[in-house]
């Protein structure tokens, strides 16, 4: 419960509002958290300050191996080549479970990720009785967290895939697919249209600072509205500023265009199970100290040339970088909020 804990301390240095409660009940429960990875291995911690990484290929099984630190599995990671995605917090109290998706640490704020900030703001803003701004930064929340539990998908389906892979013995130079790889790219595509709702709802948030009219709800929509002549002011407004200098222009896009762009293709264009770029799925092998040769896996283009492999950019690296780019936005973006996080306080009136 460690990591629970620290939350809530976090959480006590932001604005309360404390509500009743009534009926409450009090179990145990039992909590593990899982850190998945791209390339499909993930972590977990073990007694004494050790860690597990999974899964590896040892005597004919799928195990784990174990690390002796944080730092060792830090090391190991990036030896490997695959990105820390988020951490799964599990609690389960005899009868259902719940899982919460936490982003990684650096991209937390006060120990609240861009959803729980935007869920805050919007509590702030209905206390003010203002519900449009109110409805609007629940939007965001909303949209976050929901690209939350879709990049949790992405890497719980290539965690699977690589499991599956080691027991039917794959090989390392050849591609194969599956029924359940459409689960992938469902998840890709929810991925992507779910971090561009959270831009769009931002934009409508933007439109209220500059007292724009509710149908201005996207990107394309502001970037005509800031081109006309009596609009040009609005321009330096920070949130308005902050969304256009991540859009950029046609000219010169910047990564929140080419987020649109990628959206875009999966959606109106070409369907991620279409595209040749991401045909099949391919395991790779890499070695570090401490862990030795491990294989992940990841969405590779149909020829099975390892140039053309290495030229073509893993769909999961692409998207969590737009993920957390998003993240790191939603962030910035709450801090030009009108009004400030307020956190719900539950006190019990049994």
């Amino acid at each position: 419960m460690l990591n629970l804990l620290r939350r809530s301390i976090r959480m006590e240095s932001q604005q309360n509002h404390a509500v009743d409660v009534s009926d409450v009940s009090h179990g145990a429960a039992a909590y593990r958290s899982v850190t998945y990875c791209t390339g499909g291995l993930i972590s977990f911690p073990l007694d004494g300050g050790k860690f597990g990484l999974a899964p590896v290929w040892n005597d004919g099984k799928v195990e784990h191996t174990v690390l002796p630190s944080n730092h060792a599995l830090a090391e190991a990671t990036k030896n490997l080549g695959v990105q820390t995605v988020g951490t799964n917090q599990i609690i389960d109290d005899g009868i259902a479970s719940t899982e919460i998706w936490r982003p990684r640490d650096s991209l937390m704020t006060n120990g609240l990720s861009g959803a729980d900030t935007w869920a805050a703001i919007s509590t702030g803003a209905h206390l003010d009785k203002n519900d449009t701004y109110a409805d609007a930064a629940r939007y965001v929340s909303v949209s976050m967290q929901a690209a939350g539990v879709r990049l949790r998908d992405v890497a719980k389906c290539h965690h699977a895939q690589l499991i599956e892979a080691l027991l039917r013995k794959k090989e390392v130079t050849v591609g194969f697919k599956n029924v359940p790889l459409l689960d992938l790219y469902v998840a890709f595509h929810s991925l992507a249209s779910e971090l561009c709702s959270a831009r769009d709802h931002l934009v409508r948030i933007a439109a209220l600072h500059v007292g724009a009219k509710e149908s201005l709800d996207d990107m394309i929509r502001l970037e005509a509205w800031l081109k006309k002549e009596a609009n040009q002011h609005h321009a330096a407004e920070p949130l308005t500023k902050l969304l256009t200098s991540a859009w950029g222009t046609k000219e010169l896009p910047q990564w929140l265009r080419k987020l649109s762009d990628v959206r875009n293709q999966m959606v109106h264009r070409q369907p991620l199970a279409a595209n040749p770029a991401a045909a099949m799925l391919r395991l790779r092998e890499a070695t570090a100290p401490l862990v030795g040769t491990i294989k992940t896996i990841r969405l590779a283009p149909a020829p099975h040339d390892e140039k053309y492999l290495s030229l073509t950019p893993d769909p999961f690296e692409t998207l969590l970088g737009y993920s957390e780019r998003v993240q790191q936005l939603v962030i910035e973006a709450s801090k030009l909020a009108h009004y400030r996080p307020t956190l719900m306080a539950f006190k019990s009136t049994a």
